[in-house]
């Protein structure tokens, strides 16, 4: 008897391991030829639409005020809803649907609502809604039916800064990003269903050209750029995902890495203290709504600011959306300022050490001419040079900088000393003084310095006080 129990027990594993060999590679296989399909085969399908019925109003996810209401924030065109001029600028909020109440009492009320909201649109073909308006206080009821449209396919975006330089003399910057792309396009799904006859299904393409052949046959959400000079290039496409396993994850995932140059707007008449405005976009031609999202802390604004190395990222970003024709542009703006110590250490503090040399010829004897010229003409001839050792970082602009202000100031200043050492040599003969300075140096010994004292002081106040 145990024995033939024994001898059922290895039957029955045997027909366990069985299916697994059998069964799974066909799983596997089915997959695999979905994959097959999707990379090989000759089919195009380049919708961006899906059908859907609607009430054509999209509530916010959430409202930080202190009642909690869920507001509308945007309004299909085109639709019933369009019709019934309900004003987005003076924020409207449901307060109620078929006279059920939707008024948060506290935070923790806003997920049930939602989904009570969520399962009225759903489930009822004719709608009543009272909303309120934030802005004014006023409240307004309207009618509505549900309609059918085709709806242009919405995109998440998420959107990292690898790397950033500034570059051509700080007219421009330009930006590595690495972008991740979600979609999902329920008609290329049901293309793809009908052939494989496999419901579960997910695809992987890591190469650039496995990818390039499958975006080639779909329609894809990649970002181009409207800004004027602004330029872009796909560097590397890394990786392509297909799936269709359920509501958890997009259809399509597409992960890529993008360079892109954009146009500074820069105020060079402060420089070195400027600053640039830099303002990246990205234009999504899906017609959709587009959710964007940009990941940066401070530790990636740190790890971009050693690469930049002249210049620092401001902490202040900018994250904000605006019409581009029909379509979604996505701008991502911040400051970046240079990096002044370079500047102020190597130049401007020899500048100020050049300059008060210079103001030494009031401290040599009237009767040593040669060597007053000597020391005054090396010191302008010090200053010449150090013109030269910013002009190459700077591009040919018609306006004069707080640098070249500075540096003009020492040339006047140390070109005085040179024509007020001539006049004092020339009162000193022409008078026959016997001293051995001159009145005059006497007196400039404290009027140069602390004119040159105040000009510095004054270009400092112009400099910190825009």
């Amino acid at each position: 008897m145990k024995i033939f129990e024994l001898r059922q027990i290895f039957n029955i594993l045997n027909i366990f391991l069985a299916s697994i060999f059998f069964i799974y590679p066909n799983i596997s296989l089915s997959s695999e030829r979905t994959c097959e399909y999707l990379l090989y085969e000759n089919f195009f399908d380049d919708t961006y639409t899906e059908p859907v019925v609607n009430f054509g109003f999209f509530p916010e996810d959430a409202e930080d005020n202190d009642d909690y209401y869920i507001e509308i924030i945007d309004i299909l065109n085109g639709s019933p809803l369009s019709e019934l001029e309900i004003d987005l600028d003076k924020d409207p909020t449901i307060t109620s649907i078929n006279g059920i109440n939707l008024v948060l009492n506290n935070e923790e009320e806003f997920s049930d609502k939602a989904k009570q909201l969520e399962n009225i649109l759903n489930d009822n073909e004719f709608i009543e809604f009272e909303i309120y308006y934030l802005d004014d206080e006023q409240k307004k009821s309207f009618e509505l039916n549900k309609f059918s449209y085709e709806k242009e396919i919405d995109v998440t975006a998420t959107i990292n800064i690898n790397e950033l330089k500034v570059i051509n003399k700080s007219r421009e910057t330009t930006g590595k990003f690495f972008i991740q792309l979600e979609w999902d396009n329920p008609e290329v799904t049901k293309k793809i269903e009908a052939i494989t006859t496999n419901n579960e299904y997910v695809c992987y393409f890591d190469t650039q050209d496995s990818i390039e052949k499958v975006l080639n046959k779909v329609w894809s959400p990649i970002p181009e750029s409207d800004e004027l000079g602004s330029k872009y290039e796909i560097a590397k496409l890394n990786l392509l995902t297909v799936r269709n396993f359920n509501d958890d994850y997009y259809q399509f995932t597409l992960d890529f890495e993008m360079d892109k140059t954009v146009r500074n707007k820069t105020s060079l008449g402060q420089f070195p203290f400027d600053t640039l405005e830099t303002k990246f976009d990205f234009v999504f031609k899906n017609g959709g709504s587009v959710y964007n999202h940009y990941e940066t802390d401070e530790e990636d604004i740190e790890s971009l600011n050693k690469n930049l190395l002249e210049w620092e990222i401001q902490k202040d970003f900018k994250e904000y959306f605006k019409k581009v024709g029909s379509y979604d542009a996505s701008y991502f703006e911040f400051d970046i300022k240079r990096k002044n110590l370079y500047y102020i250490f190597k130049i401007m503090l020899p500048v100020i050490f050049i300059v008060l040399i210079s103001f030494s010829v009031f401290w040599i004897n009237n009767q040593e001419i040669e060597g007053k010229l000597n020391v005054s003409i090396v010191s302008l001839l010090a200053l010449i040079a150090y013109n030269f050792v910013y002009g190459s970082d700077l591009p040919k602009i018609g306006s004069i900088t707080v640098m070249d202000t500075f540096i003009l100031i020492a040339y006047l200043f140390a070109g005085l000393s040179t024509f007020i050492s001539v006049y004092s040599y020339f009162d000193y003969r022409r008078d026959k003084l016997k001293s051995d300075f001159n009145t005059l140096d006497l007196k400039m010994r404290y009027i140069a310095p602390i004119g040159y004292a105040i000009a510095v002081s004054s270009i400092c106040l112009i400099v910190y006080g825009k």
